[in-house]
């Protein structure tokens, strides 16, 4: 992997430094499982990757702090929705880093520059896909840490409302919300250069995130906008991916599997809900041993992302 990633390494590429690492971390845990190695035949590996990742995270954030702006060469070809996608990009990645350090040390103190670029940039923020979501996520919780409710709240709303509106049975246009097997490049691609690259419609009446939107608002008891919007609700399909194996979650590509799909409940109660939201069952034991890493996780595997990972970075959060 070192090999592999020297280009990256010599043009201070850090982002793409942390996905190489990022995948052979998920290739590291889903081994382990898989053959159930003993920890001390894989441990110092793993240790070594993981402050890979860290550390070039944490030289993203320094060269971001060093900069007015998140532009990329001339301005004039890297404006628009490319300046939206990596100002998304580099806030959710940073927020992460900062709640994975308050999480491993609680006398750490969350980076007011971190802070303040959040806030400033927030409307630079581009939900291009619900590949995006991980990104938004982050974000989410480190606002919710800062005390910066009313923003999260309004981050999370609007993620539920843009689902609904966009990939509900009455959106008349052609412009939906991709599923998260397809990143900011995809998107941009379709919508700059090539139309028939993506084929929009196919995401009418569904998303892979919709179950986990719904139950974060469950679990902040945002009760009001759930009863408001429930019938729009029952009319969209709650995807989701389920491998042959728990540990296969870590597979960039699992040719097994099973795509399960489900309305929601034409009537629902607010106390079922509830419960469920905030229950463990159903939570493999592998997540919780790699809560850590689950948010780096998600960044890279978005079409990996399940209401049962959120619901573990939601307990810890």
């Amino acid at each position: 992997m070192s090999y592999l990633l020297h280009p990256y390494q010599k043009q201070n590429n850090y982002f793409a430094l942390f996905e190489g690492w990022i995948m052979l971390i998920c290739n590291l845990i889903r081994y382990t499982y898989k053959y159930k190695l003993e920890t001390k035949e894989w441990s110092k590996s793993f240790e070594i990757v993981k402050h890979e990742i860290i550390e070039n995270i944490k030289l993203l954030k320094e060269e971001s702090l060093q900069r007015k702006y998140f532009l990329e060469g001339n301005w004039l070809g890297d404006g628009g929705l490319i300046y939206k996608a990596r100002t998304t990009l580099i806030l959710g990645i940073l927020c992460a880093l900062e709640l994975y350090l308050k999480e491993k040390d609680n006398r750490y103190e969350i980076d007011a520059r971190i802070k303040d670029m959040v806030k400033n940039n927030i409307k630079s923020l581009w939900f291009w896909g619900e590949s995006a979501f991980p990104l938004f996520l982050n974000i989410i919780h480190f606002l919710e840490k800062v005390d910066e409710s009313q923003l999260s709240k309004n981050l999370l709303d609007t993620l539920m409302l843009v689902i609904l509106e966009k990939n509900g049975n009455k959106n008349t246009s052609s412009i939906t919300i991709p599923n998260p097997y397809y990143s900011s490049t995809d998107v941009l691609e379709a919508i700059l250069v090539d139309d028939k690259k993506i084929e929009f419609f196919s995401f009418k009446g569904s998303s892979y995130i919709l179950d986990s939107l719904i139950e974060m608002e469950v679990r902040r008891g945002d009760r009001e906008i759930l009863e408001k919007n429930w019938r729009r609700i029952t009319y969209i399909q709650l995807k989701s991916f389920k491998p042959p194996s728990t540990e296969d979650i870590f597979l960039w590509r699992c040719e097994e599997g099973e795509n399960h799909s489900e309305f929601p409940k034409i009537t629902q109660s607010w106390s079922e809900l509830n419960k469920e939201a905030k229950s463990s069952k159903g939570i493999p034991e592998i997540y919780w041993a790699y809560e850590d890493l689950l948010r780096f996780f998600l960044i890279v595997y978005p079409h990996r992302i399940n209401k049962y990972i959120v619901r573990v970075l939601e307990k810890k959060k």
